[in-house]
């Protein structure tokens, strides 16, 4: 099967770029050939894997969004015109799946979309108190997901929430739910080292989204060191003062490294899908401590592998508690690390993926 994919990929650095990738990785040993035009560098993984990408640099912006759009339809038409593809594959229904959309109706392929979280929640009919305060903006990406959601064969869902939501807005037929697994030979606890202060651990950008503010206040009120991974020191100093138990690590390579160096996960964020940074810090032995946010709701159970909190007092106040319990602080490790192990698994993923891709086939071949 050809697929013209238009997603974040590697090497950019983000939890749908990952996901993507191990998926479309392990699917090319059965049989799949992918084009992905991405944001960044063009990359030939393998005979069947090759991203085209755009160059257009890691800064997210409105701007940046629309150029991405406009370039992946002209990238895509070319490519269309060399290789009969089966289908057009879009990741987050934002500017990559917008693309994807006008692609679907310019070359009539099949369209199949992959929703990440906040994409789909903003969708929510509980959130449209919200919507009075947004702008022409909001309500344009707003049509433009619905018009995407209404042309797709299938909706792929990667967590619960959003395959709630879409049940909710009336595409209930359509929207299957496939989470992502995670990697256990790259992800794992090592030996953790007892610590007077057990190291915490946040992995995602210095975003509002992410309430970096929340992050820096909770660090104030402690004395655990806490590594911020994936923002750098000038971005998170726009949300708060920096005290000297933080360091501001950034982009990196290591994460597995840091993960093993670290006990318990901190997750502030507002809104988040199937996050991937929980995952993989649960399956390296991490706690995690985090808002009722996407997934974490139904992967954590409060007290037993994790805590769910609602406010930063809360966060602080658990944090202590584990701290002054170290017994409680291995034992909830190991209670994630088993969640991760039963729940979480890339094989089952790309088997479900797999069949998801071979049922579509059947299906539009029915239809001709």
């Amino acid at each position: 099967m050809n697929i013209l994919a238009v997603t974040p990929f590697p090497p950019q650095k983000s939890g749908g770029a990952t996901s993507v990738y191990e998926f479309f990785i392990r699917l090319t040993t059965q049989g799949y050939n992918f084009k992905v035009i991405s944001y960044l560098t063009s990359i030939k993984y393998s005979s069947n894997l090759e991203s085209v990408g755009l160059d257009l640099g890691k800064e997210t912006s409105f701007k940046r969004g629309v150029k991405f759009i406009f370039n992946s339809i002209r990238v895509g038409r070319k490519l269309n015109k060399k290789i009969h593809f089966d289908l057009i594959y879009g990741k987050n229904i934002t500017s990559p799946s917008f693309a994807a959309y006008f692609l679907s109706l310019l070359t009539r392929k099949p369209l199949v979309v992959h929703t990440s979280g906040a994409d789909i929640q903003e969708l929510d009919p509980n959130q449209e108190r919200q919507i009075f305060s947004k702008g022409f903006l909001f309500f344009l990406t707003k049509f433009l997901r619905r018009r995407v959601l209404s042309r797709a064969s299938i909706v792929i869902a990667n967590n619960k929430i959003d395959f709630q939501v879409l049940r909710d807005i009336g595409f209930k037929e359509k929207t299957i739910l496939l989470r992502n697994g995670v990697d256990k030979e790259k992800f794992s606890p090592g030996v953790k080292e007892v610590k007077d202060y057990p190291t915490l651990i946040f992995v995602g950008r210095a975003e509002i989204e992410k309430n970096p503010d929340h992050l820096l206040e909770i660090a104030s009120e402690l004395k655990n060191p806490l590594l911020l991974i994936g923002g750098s020191h000038e971005e998170f100093s726009r949300f708060g003062e920096i005290s000297k138990n933080v360091e501001v690590i950034g982009i990196t390579n290591e994460i597995e490294t840091l993960y093993k160096k670290a006990d318990i996960f901190i997750q502030t964020s507002s809104s988040e899908g199937l996050s991937n940074a929980l995952l993989e810090a649960m399956a390296s032995g991490n706690v995690p401590i985090t808002y009722p946010s996407g997934d974490a709701i139904y992967i954590i159970e409060n007290g037993i592998n994790g805590f769910i909190c609602n406010s930063k007092e809360e966060i602080i106040d658990k944090v202590k508690y584990l701290t002054e319990n170290k017994n409680k602080l291995q034992e909830m490790g190991e209670n994630a690390l088993k969640t991760i192990h039963e729940q979480f698994d890339w094989s089952k993923s790309v088997k479900e993926m797999d069949n998801i891709l071979k049922n579509f086939k059947e299906i539009e071949k029915e239809k001709i």
